[in-house]
């Protein structure tokens, strides 16, 4: 079974963009060009929070693992000025890139840290969808990981912990994720 997870991710900010657009429409605010600034802020931020995390990626490229024959490849294609294809080649070779800064358990703690900062202290929507995209986008790779090859999942994921994470533990960290997710998403209503 492979989840749809960028179905599920528009589903997530559209869905809720059209609740805050109804909630305008009911308060008769509908021709308030505030009121849709927010739900477009809403819509942009969650799409940049999406591609935050895959910048995770060249960060690994130029920074953390230049060394890397996949490195190498990227960069010649950048340099060359080919960038659909270095981005085509960063998705299909992802599975060499499993000690990503971003994609681990204990930024996703801190990114928790920020996102209830972000969602309990600005009225902005621009970057409560920057913070929950980001999450989101994090969270569906761990779901899809999980059901596609567990193995693989906690490779990725718990590489900075420094002890083998057993399979059940590893769920057990996904469901807290989601209900914290969840939480959040109450938090923005």
């Amino acid at each position: 079974m492979k989840l749809p997870t960028r179905l599920i991710f528009i589903g997530y900010f559209v869905g809720i963009a059209v609740w805050w657009g109804w909630q305008s429409l009911q308060g008769g605010n509908y021709l308030a060009w505030s009121t849709w600034e927010l739900v477009v802020g809403w819509l942009v931020g969650g799409f940049v929070g999406y591609w935050l995390l895959s910048l995770d990626r060249l960060v690994d490229v130029y920074v953390t693992h230049p060394e890397t024959q996949l490195a190498h490849y990227i960069r010649y294609y950048i340099q060359k000025g080919n960038y659909r294809w270095a981005w085509q080649t960063l998705g299909q070779r992802k599975g060499e890139q499993t000690r990503l800064t971003f994609h681990s358990a204990l930024f996703q703690v801190v990114w928790l840290v920020l996102a209830v900062f972000a969602i309990t202290s600005t009225s902005a929507l621009f970057g409560k969808g920057v913070v929950m995209g980001l999450g989101l986008h994090l969270l569906l790779n761990e779901w899809r990981d999980y059901i596609a090859s567990p193995d693989r999942l906690r490779q990725w994921l718990f590489w900075q912990i420094k002890r083998e994470v057993p399979a059940k533990e590893a769920k057990i960290f996904l469901w807290v994720m989601t209900g914290a997710v969840a939480l959040l998403t109450l938090l923005l209503f």
